[in-house]
């Protein structure tokens, strides 16, 4: 069954406004609770400064292995594996039960950020018909 261009354009624009909206979550979600989530497990002002740093550590570390990722497994399926990476990150981070897995699975949810920072703009830059099906 063929559907209209104009379905398929559509369903990829609202994909790609929904990702990158909901992307940013996993950095500004996390900073007005440091304070309170810091009394919880007993960490003080570096380990807010750790997680200070991390998102704009893992945007360039990520961000930078994105188009080998790119070239071995498809642009779909590389942003398909960075939705699916920032959404573990993000839920499973809701459940750390202290410091150390806090600190691990915000690395995962920024992860998938940092991929899906370099895969999103290229792939509505794409020409390939899949990539606007």
């Amino acid at each position: 069954m063929r559907y209209p261009l104009w379905a398929g354009r559509t369903t990829a624009l609202f994909a790609i406004t929904v990702s990158a909206l909901n992307l940013r979550s996993a950095v500004t979600s996390l900073s007005p609770l440091l304070d309170g989530i810091g009394d919880d497990f007993g960490f003080g002002a570096g380990t807010v400064g750790v997680f200070g740093m991390l998102p704009p550590a893992c945007f360039a570390l990520f961000g930078a292995h994105t188009p080998a990722m790119i070239r071995r497994v498809g642009l779909e399926h590389t942003a398909v594996v960075a939705m699916l990476v920032t959404a573990t990150g993000v839920a499973l981070r809701g459940l750390a039960g202290n410091t150390g897995s806090l600190l691990l699975l915000s690395i995962v949810a920024l992860a998938g950020m940092g991929i899906a920072g370099v895969v999103i703009p290229r792939w509505c830059g794409s020409t390939s018909p899949t990539a606007l099906l």
